[in-house]
């Protein structure tokens, strides 16, 4: 008999620490996100690919595919000839001009 209750005292212990673990969990994913969502709110860029990996100088086109994120929506212009994104090559003078368009409807 006092082996059944030793069996049932550590199957209470384990079922006590996992909804202890449980309910931490669920404070933790309540928790107030103001700071996560002040840096959404900040504009962020991302280089997702550089194609090709390997180029003869001055010969080809490398092609640079960008990500960016805007929480606010103010990132961006509706004139085309506004020109927001520049990219310089190290080999050259002048950086390269370009569009970007908003990500959400400007006002």
């Amino acid at each position: 008999m006092s082996g059944l209750f030793c069996k049932l005292e550590d199957m209470n212990r384990s079922f006590c620490y996992g909804l202890l673990g449980m309910f931490l969990l669920f404070i933790g994913s309540c928790a107030d996100n103001e700071a996560d969502q002040l840096l959404e709110d900040t504009p962020s860029i991302q280089v997702v690919d550089i194609q090709p990996r390997e180029v003869q100088e001055f010969q080809g086109n490398v092609t640079l595919t960008l990500s960016y994120k805007d929480g606010n929506g103010d990132l961006g212009a509706e004139d085309p000839d506004e020109k927001l994104l520049w990219i310089k090559d190290n080999r050259l003078d002048q950086p390269d001009y370009y569009f970007v368009k908003p990500l959400a409807p400007i006002g």
